[in-house]
């Protein structure tokens, strides 16, 4: 019953209802994989998944690295003052 369990809640992100991407995560996703599925398709498809099972696999076949958008070199200290401010607003 576990397992029926874990397929259900899987197959959520498939519903436009309980999960939605957007226009610009459409486009990003697009632009990332090289798929051409239409913007006005707003949720995961099995299409994406593919891509994205496939990127996966081929990022650790090649030995590559990945990008670095978790890099801490993106990533900006803000001062106690800022956080203060935003806590405020």
């Amino acid at each position: 019953s576990e397992y029926y369990k874990n397929i259900s809640e899987f197959s959520r992100i498939f519903d436009s209802k309980y999960y939605r991407v957007g226009k610009v995560g459409r486009f990003r996703i697009n632009n990332r994989l090289n798929l051409k599925i239409a913007n006005k398709i707003q949720t995961v498809t099995y299409e994406d998944i593919f891509a994205i099972l496939d990127a996966l696999i081929t990022l650790s076949i090649s030995k590559t690295t990945g990008d670095d958008i978790d890099h801490l070199k993106n990533r900006r200290v803000r001062s106690v003052g800022e956080l203060l401010q935003n806590l405020f607003r």
